[in-house]
């Protein structure tokens, strides 16, 4: 699937045909971003311009760094780097003082986005509840407070957001069978706890061979080289759009509370 590049009124303006590097990254409730190198040809030098959106996997990110630069060879390329559009929440036009809302997860998520033109998607929490924040912040802040709030995960399709209780599959998906995975790191950090005050263990993996891994899904893992033995989560991804089997994703005991204050009343 290749990249299209749309103008601020989301008309397309053309497609990145080649690539010299492209990866679409995503975390379980944190960045959702897209970066990509090509060759720098009038038309793509006409495409990668201020305030223009990229279009992929039918989702919209905004342009937000490019870099043209000449190689040694003379060769001319570009580098542009993309935010997934749900960053606009952190315009300072919608920054709130504080935040004090009663009701449904889904009314509440409505008036955390009121005037800001994204939508309220799939929320699977229904309980009435009180959540306040008492300190400026930026729409997006309160967002995923929110969401930490609620022990929920984000799911941002274009201008559309869902608070899932889990992202991903929930029955485990073998993914060492046949020996079909390549662990590249893996880091251990006692700062952090999950739920049941287990350090954060994480480990870097590809596959050898193309299979079906989606963010959040849960994976059975045995890998006697490292000593895993255990059913973990896939907690980032990253795909390249114009090559489906390169595909490396980040797999651990996911923890998703935030650093930030929450005012539980």
């Amino acid at each position: 699937m290749k990249i299209k590049i749309l103008n601020s009124e989301f008309s397309e303006l053309g497609v990145i045909e080649d690539v010299l590097s492209a990866e679409k990254r995503e975390g379980l409730n944190s960045y959702k971003e897209l970066q990509f190198s090509t060759i720098l040809t009038p038309k793509v030098s006409a495409l990668i311009a201020e305030g223009h959106i990229a279009e992929v996997d039918n989702d919209y990110f905004d342009l937000v760094y490019f870099q043209k630069a000449q190689q040694s060879n003379g060769r001319l390329s570009v580098a542009a780097e993309f935010e997934h559009v749900s960053y606009r929440l952190n315009d300072p036009e919608y920054d709130i003082e504080f935040f004090t809302e009663i009701g449904t997860p889904e009314e509440i998520l409505g008036k955390i986005l009121a005037g800001t033109g994204f939508t309220i998607g799939t929320v699977e929490f229904s309980e009435t509840i009180t959540f306040s924040i008492q300190e400026k912040s930026s729409r997006r802040k309160v967002l995923m407070e929110f969401i930490n709030y609620l022990g929920g995960e984000v799911d941002f399709k274009k201008f559309q957001i869902s608070i899932l209780k889990q992202r991903g599959s929930t029955v485990p998906k073998n993914i060492t069978a046949g020996r079909n995975i390549e662990v590249i790191t893996m880091s251990y950090d006692k700062r952090q706890k999950d739920d049941n005050g287990n350090p954060l263990v994480a480990y870097t993996c590809k596959l050898i061979r193309p299979m079906n891994i989606e963010l959040g899904d849960v994976v059975t893992v045995q890998y006697d080289t490292l000593g895993i033995n255990a059913n973990l989560r896939v907690v980032s991804i990253s795909t390249n759009p114009y090559n489906s089997c390169d595909v490396e994703f980040e797999i651990g005991n996911f923890n998703p509370t935030l650093e930030n204050h929450i005012y539980r009343i």
